[in-house]
């Protein structure tokens, strides 16, 4: 191969003259980044383009002018420079015209005000990363302590003790539990607190819905520091106190409720794999299976179930109620017609589990003893007990499942007065209806028509 031929192989490049001082002086390429190539950046020195001494602005613009015009295409814009490595470089736009004797100096000042406004720019965008940056850790790491509380706050405080807690107990034992005993335990251990401030904002929010966004936002912190420390208490449960455990998996569960309904959440099932209210409610069970403490928490007044009305039915109610043995015969022979599965008998299963609620309900007093009655007298304690199996059928949106689960909507219908419950029984019963498969959509009309609730298409 001749040398003709090795030239006319070279790869091609474009030599520059305004590179910065110090790889001038390192003889090396410069890449030319402003305000600091990075060469300079990388050996932790100052660039000469930051600095008034480096090579002015003329100069550079004039390498900048000679390259264009040694460039083989003619047609460049001009500003740019050719060859096969092409750069978008721009002149600033001058004031003056060609013919101006001090266009030169002007161009210079303007192009280092120009530098000066880019340094400030990248400083403030590294300013709000750090910044971003730092608040990402505070919200990672748990061992920085929570923030004072604020005046507020105790309005919170104030609100819970005198306004929320008779909404969640209406006897004398439920309230001493949630106006005495665990605000001391909210005072020992403060994750507790900030969720018991959450459960008051939400309430607060409820009553006042002219402040409605100020007490969401407040609900959402106060959760939000409480979660984060219910965690680490339930990741080390060998270590804490059993009753501090279960009323911190408690309260989540509450907070749960009292949000009111949520999209695509129907508390035992939703249309996702996650069933956030499941989550706590299953954590307390197992807590409290775990727990080898002499009283058991599941008997005291602090159970996550909310307080039934205990006055007895009116005729109305009993009349209706009758309506629920009409219900459980047409689910049974149901079952029956369908094929014979593991599945079914699991559905059979919390069916007659479910039935024991509506006989303590709407039934005759002698039906159940009163360890029966203590049983079946909250509507969560179905869904606390019932088997993982039947709440993957529901998951799973089985016909019959949720045909049972709309019974479940029922019961909880009879807690209506109580706020956190507001809403959720007809959320409910807009799953069951959108998840049911249209040919056994008869299958729910009795519990429809005790809920009072109709379908929007």
């Amino acid at each position: 191969m001749s040398s003709t031929d090795t030239t006319r192989h070279r790869r091609p490049h474009r030599k520059s003259r305004s590179g910065c001082q110090n790889c001038k002086r390192r003889k090396i390429k410069c890449d030319e980044t402003t305000p600091e190539c990075l060469k300079c950046t990388g050996r932790g020195i100052r660039c000469n383009f930051l600095s008034p001494d480096a090579a002015s602005s003329e100069e550079r613009l004039s390498n900048a002018n000679m390259d264009s015009l040694s460039a083989p295409d003619s047609a460049s814009p001009v500003g740019a420079s050719a060859g096969p490595y092409k750069r978008d470089l721009h002149f600033i736009p001058s004031q003056y015209n060609a013919a101006d004797t001090s266009e030169s100096s002007d161009r210079t000042s303007e192009y280092a005000m120009g530098v000066v406004e880019e340094q400030r720019l990248h400083f403030q965008i590294l300013s709000q990363r750090l910044a971003s940056l730092e608040s990402q850790l505070l919200v990672l790491n748990r061992h920085v302590p929570p923030p004072p509380l604020s005046y507020g706050d105790m309005e919170l405080f104030h609100h819970y003790m005198v306004l929320t807690t008779p909404t969640v107990g209406n006897d004398e034992a439920a309230l001493h539990f949630w106006r005495v005993r665990l605000p001391e335990i909210g005072l020992r251990h403060h994750h507790v607190l900030h969720v018991i401030l959450g459960l008051a904002a939400l309430h607060k929010a409820r009553i006042e819905p002219h402040r409605r966004l100020d007490f969401l936002l407040d609900a959402d912190r106060h959760y939000s520091i409480g979660l984060r420390s219910t965690a680490l208490t339930l990741a080390s449960i060998d270590e804490q106190d059993p009753e501090v455990v279960y009323v911190s998996a408690m309260l989540l569960a509450f907070y749960y409720l009292g949000l009111g309904p949520q999209p695509g959440q129907y508390l035992a099932f939703s249309n996702r794999d996650e069933v956030k209210f499941m989550s706590f409610l299953r954590g307390v069970r197992s807590i409290i299976g775990y727990q080898a403490a002499s009283r058991s928490p599941e008997t005291a007044p602090s159970s996550v179930e909310p307080t039934q009305n205990t006055q007895p039915a009116s005729r109305e109610d009993n009349i209706l109620g009758h309506g629920y043995e009409v219900q459980f015969h047409k689910l049974r022979y149901f079952a029956l017609e369908s094929p014979v599965s593991q599945d079914v008998e699991m559905c059979l299963q919390a069916l007659n589990e479910l039935e024991a609620f509506f006989v303590t309900a709407y039934g005759e007093s002698t039906e159940l003893s009163d360890e029966a009655k203590a049983r079946t007298e909250h509507p969560f304690a179905w869904l606390y007990r019932v088997s993982d199996e039947f709440l993957g059928c529901l998951q799973s949106k089985m016909d019959l499942a949720l045909a049972i689960y709309s019974c479940f909507a029922v019961l909880l219908k009879g807690l209506d007065s109580q706020w956190v419950i507001q809403g959720w029984p007809e959320h409910i019963m807009s799953g069951v209806w959108l998840y049911l498969d249209i040919d056994h959509r008869d299958l729910v009309r009795w519990p429809m028509e005790r809920i009072q609730w109709v379908p929007l298409y």
